[in-house]
């Protein structure tokens, strides 16, 4: 099947230097180098007339396969020839799909078989529910693991505990870039909460807790996550990862700095200056929540990244007291960490799942007066000289939802 749909030409970005092409992690980018040896000599035009032709002779060329593909030396406003996106369907979530598929619990159960501490002992059961017996000596909780919850961004939950009494509480933990957000399930029958997820949140994990004093005594809870504003019956958890089709492809080209331009932004005492040249200024003292300014969804494939911060001077003596950099993958592993603990620090990371977003974090109590970085994160393991960022996304629609192909960029052939 061939579908012809718009083409989209797709250009460098930065002059002489490297740069990238990257996209969705589900696809792999192919770049075939001109016939010419400059690329200089390259238009549209002359690309446009000359297509076909340089179809045929590109199967000996230069080929660079891969997300991102590098770029070396490429020349500003240059077209890239013969750019080509092979996808497959994508599959939600990590690890190994739950064999029986189904289910709507979207939060597991704890994260071991039985767990004992100050007087009271949590079992897991074969159905993830949870059975609780002791007397407690002081606050004591069971825990799942922690799951990535920025898909449930914005959208209506409702948490349920589904246990018969009081002594033993379900909670959401959810971990924000602004702060910890609890939500509770209390009352004599454990009642279902509705709430919507913040639109900040990254992890969440249950929480199955007994406070000092309260002696359960074979109580069983059914921790339960689910959409809507309506709890229905307990499920088990599964890890469903559900195939899903494209109805639109994207790819992006950058220049060797891949962090996007910072927005001015004031938080927690803490004043972010994002100046034209595509440095930033830091002001005021961070309080108690302390500031963090997010980058969110940069969608970066797997791979190693340097991070450098290019700070002129150094701030405290630990992460306590320093500003810091983090880039953080889609497991919510930091990667690549940069601490400015003394100046111009830099750090070097490989992620096997890719980079979702990036931090920038004052701790509360750092005074910063006219703090000025500028903060490159670039593809490979060497820091080069800081560049500001350059990038275009490239959209293409396709029209219809379909699960796999080989898309031309240049003659908007979908096969």
């Amino acid at each position: 099947i061939e579908i012809q749909l718009a083409p989209n030409v797709i250009t460098a970005l930065e002059d002489g230097g490297m740069n990238y092409i990257y996209g969705d992690a589900d696809l792999t980018v192919e770049w075939v180098k001109p016939l010419e040896t400059s690329l200089t000599e390259h238009s549209n035009a002359k690309v446009d007339a000359n297509n076909e032709a340089l179809l045929m002779d590109v199967a000996q060329k230069e080929r660079s396969v891969g997300n991102p593909v590098v770029i070396n030396d490429a020349v500003a406003n240059v077209a890239f020839q013969h750019v080509e996106t092979v996808f497959s369907p994508k599959q939600a979530g990590s690890g190994d799909p739950y064999p029986a598929g189904g289910g709507r619990n979207l939060i597991p159960s704890m994260n071991t078989d039985a767990y004992e501490r100050n007087g009271i002992k949590f079992v897991r059961n074969a159905d993830g529910s949870i059975t609780v017996n002791g007397s407690a000596t002081s606050y004591v909780s069971a825990n799942s693991d922690f799951v990535d919850v920025t898909p449930l961004r914005g959208k209506t939950l409702t948490i349920k505990g589904g246990g018969t009494s009081k002594p033993v509480i379900v909670q959401m933990y959810i971990q924000c870039a602004s702060g910890n957000v609890y939500k509770s399930c209390t009352g004599a029958n454990m009642d279902a909460l509705t709430f919507v997820m913040p639109e900040d949140a990254n992890t969440a994990r249950f929480e199955v807790y007994v406070t000092n004093g309260q002696a359960p005594s074979n109580i069983v809870v059914y921790p339960q996550l689910e959409f809507g504003d309506v709890s229905t019956s307990y499920a088990p958890y599964s890890n469903i990862r559900p195939i899903t089709g494209w109805d639109k492809l994207g790819l992006t080209a950058a220049g060797k700095n891949l962090l996007p331009t910072f927005k001015n932004y004031t938080l927690n005492g803490i004043t972010m200056t994002a100046s034209a040249d595509g440095t930033i200024t830091l002001n005021g003292t961070s309080t108690g929540g302390g500031f963090t300014y997010l980058i969110r969804e940069l969608n970066l494939p797997a791979g190693s990244y340097a991070l450098s911060l290019n700070n002129g001077t150094a701030v405290g003596s630990s992460g306590a007291d320093t500003v810091y950099c983090v880039a953080r993958d889609a497991a919510n592993d930091w990667t690549v960490q940069a601490y400015c603990i003394q100046s111009n620090t830099i750090g070097v990371g490989t992620t096997g799942v890719g980079i979702v977003d990036f931090m920038l974090v004052v701790p509360a109590g750092v005074t910063l007066d006219n703090y000025k970085m500028a903060i490159q994160l670039e593809v490979g393991s060497a820091v080069t000289e800081w560049k500001p960022y350059q990038g275009k996304l490239h959209t293409v629609q396709i029209g219809e939802t379909v699960y796999g192909g080989h898309y031309n960029w240049l003659t908007g052939k979908l096969t």
